[in-house]
């Protein structure tokens, strides 16, 4: 039989939380952006990653933060002169531009020692799952709905 009571199989339960927590958080990340690159000019739909804006390492309690990510095809991600690796000049005019609040907030941060128990994980991943962004309309789909709408020439 396994002893839920020791460290090891604690932190086990602890790091799966953790993966969940932080798929949810990409999830989301893409949600809000209607799962398409934010990038203005940029119309990609395939491959979205999410990406953290500051780097979790250096802040650890922005990790799983929305206000902390940002979705980006993999060109505008990583890849691309103007991305968000490879650019601090693009970043930082995108978040004045288009996520002032988020700048904002994501400047003045100050990590905490908060220590992510399971009960705390468990409730960060509740509190996730029940986020919901409005459905972005997919302009295909309306194109498509307006035309049979129309009606039929003779």
């Amino acid at each position: 039989s396994i002893n839920k009571d020791t460290q090891v199989y604690k932190n086990k339960i602890i790091r799966r939380l953790k993966n969940k927590l932080l798929k949810l958080w990409s999830i989301k990340v893409k949600e809000r952006a209607g799962n398409k690159c934010e990038t203005p000019g940029c119309n990609a739909t395939e491959k979205i990653n999410a990406h953290h804006i500051e780097t979790y390492m250096m802040h650890p309690g922005l990790r799983y933060d929305l206000r902390n990510g940002v979705a980006a095809c993999p060109g505008c991600h990583k890849f691309f002169k103007n991305s968000w690796h490879k650019s601090f000049i693009f970043a930082y005019k995108h978040m004045t531009q288009y996520r002032q609040e988020d700048l904002q907030y994501l400047a003045n941060y100050k990590d905490g020692n908060e220590e992510l128990t399971i009960e705390k994980l468990e409730q960060k991943i509740k509190e996730m799952e029940a986020i919901k962004f409005p459905e972005q309309p997919n302009p295909a789909i309306q194109n498509q709905q307006a035309s049979s709408v129309l009606p039929q020439q003779k």
